[in-house]
């Protein structure tokens, strides 16, 4: 076993308080280590519904924290810069707040760290059934070749050849 395989590994979930926050969490959760993970949830949630399910969450699993947080502009950005400061561990996953994660997903992400240099990882982004035109054509764009191209462009940047690493399966 690596030092890799021992990381602890944050995820850090930025949300628009929508719906499917609760899956993302608990799909994390269902994952194979996902009680050791430590999930950090960072967004208003207005919804009086999906805040319970959220605070459930957070009462059933003390890895699982919800910080309230929210900015007029550039929202995004700095619920993921709070998350990341409110995070403890030495790897730090970033998710959108409508993914649902697979079984072997943490396992996956700790594995790209083996390699030496490897400063950033990222796995197929699959497109769920049910979504319309739009954002299908979307998320099939963000996880085709050209993704994988930008990484790879920018991973010899200016930084001494940093790797990014990712899997196809």
């Amino acid at each position: 076993m690596n030092e890799c395989d021992k990381a602890k590994m944050s995820v850090v979930v930025p949300t628009l308080g929508r719906e499917t926050v609760v899956r993302t969490v608990e799909t994390l959760l269902a994952a194979r280590g996902g009680e050791e993970l430590d999930i950090v949830v960072a967004g208003r949630v207005g919804d009086a519904g999906v805040k319970g399910q959220l605070e459930r969450l957070c009462r059933e699993h003390p890895n699982v924290r919800h910080l309230e947080v929210q900015w007029e502009t550039g929202d995004s950005s700095r619920k993921k810069n709070a998350g990341a400061e409110a995070a403890s561990g030495d790897i730090v996953a970033f998710l959108d707040d409508d993914v649902e994660v697979a079984e072997d997903w943490p396992e996956k992400m700790r594995a790209a760290f083996a390699e030496e240099g490897v400063g950033l990882a990222s796995g197929p982004g699959l497109v769920p059934d049910g979504l319309n035109t739009v954002g299908r054509m979307a998320g099939l764009a963000l996880s085709s070749g050209a993704a994988g191209y930008v990484a790879r462009r920018y991973a010899g940047g200016g930084d001494g050849g940093a790797v990014a690493a990712g899997w196809d399966d």
